[in-house]
């Protein structure tokens, strides 16, 4: 079974997408997510109560938790050592080689690039982890305080693996490349002036001085919005290419 959190939550089971009217219950693919974010931890009945069922007398939230979890084995394939109801606790253990989980593949590669032994091997991990995030950590969830910290941690170590990769391409010269993760980068962080003024120079050194113009000024009319103007390396860049001067507009 292959799990994937980031972007669009899909789950794959025997070669198959799950798909949402498979699941019949809303209820049970909220609470399937839910588990997924808390994979191998033990969860007291009484935080997925107080979540899923909540106000509603102990009994009764017990009987509606033991159907919506039979729900999820029926559609998943899980079996009830892989999804456990025992006592106070519920449990959803997942074995790498049953079970894999788009979240911890990219921690994975993350963890692989610190061990990296050169810089090229450092930047294919990193390209890996890269690859496998494709958008928010359980959008569907967008608005429930469970999913958030979850979601936060993963975006902003999507963000350093970014900058990273932005950073290990420029040292080994592969500009095209570089660029193409800062603009990824300048995207979801479109303040950061340290990656537009990267961007800028690579574009002016390259010959690419217009696509560096349209940089600029995009960078320059978000700053307007919250009432800053460029640092003043931005001025300096442009004074060293006074012979492309003319196609920058302050």
């Amino acid at each position: 079974m292959y799990i994937r959190t980031f972007g669009r939550f899909e789950t794959i089971s025997k070669g198959k997408i799950i798909k949402d009217r498979d699941w019949k219950s809303q209820k049970a693919s909220s609470l399937f997510r839910y588990l997924i974010a808390n994979r191998n931890k033990k969860i007291p009945v009484e935080v997925i109560y107080s979540l899923f069922w909540e106000g509603m007398n102990e009994d009764y939230a017990r009987i509606n938790l033991n159907s919506t979890l039979h729900t999820i084995r029926k559609v998943t394939g899980l079996t009830s050592q892989e999804l456990s109801l025992r006592g106070k606790t519920c449990y959803l253990s997942v074995d790498s080689e049953n079970m894999k989980v788009d979240a911890d593949e990219f921690e994975k590669y993350i963890e692989l690039s610190e061990k990296a032994a050169s810089t090229p091997e450092r930047i294919d991990y990193l390209k890996k982890a890269e690859d496998i995030y494709k958008g928010p950590f359980l959008v569907e969830e967008f608005y429930m305080s469970w999913s958030q910290d979850e979601r936060k941690k993963y975006e902003m170590m999507y963000m350093k693996v970014l900058d990273e990769l932005a950073e290990l391409l420029y040292e080994e010269g592969r500009y095209d490349e570089c660029l193409n993760y800062l603009y990824k980068y300048l995207n979801n962080e479109p303040y950061n002036e340290k990656n537009y003024y990267k961007a800028i120079s690579i574009l002016i050194s390259i010959g690419r001085v217009r696509e560096g113009m349209d940089l600029y000024n995009k960078m320059k009319k978000f700053l307007d919005e919250i009432g800053l103007e460029p640092v003043k390396e931005f001025e300096e860049l442009v004074c060293e290419h006074e012979a492309k001067k003319g196609f920058w507009v302050f």
